[in-house]
């Protein structure tokens, strides 16, 4: 039973410490770009007609 014990408190102890690992280190994770979706199309859906009129600054 004291085996279990420490097989389980070792995988929580591995998790724990690749989470932290993988959050101090934010190169390691792929940018995601918000400008555009998967298929290469400006998030805010409007035409390119359009887009000067709603999405200028």
């Amino acid at each position: 039973m004291k085996k279990k014990g420490i097989i389980v408190a070792a995988f929580f102890g591995f998790i724990l410490l690749t989470s932290t690992v993988m959050i101090s280190l934010p190169g390691l994770m792929t940018p995601i770009d918000t400008e555009t979706t998967i298929t290469g199309t400006p998030a805010d859906n409007f035409p390119d007609a359009q887009r000067a009129q709603f999405c200028g600054s």
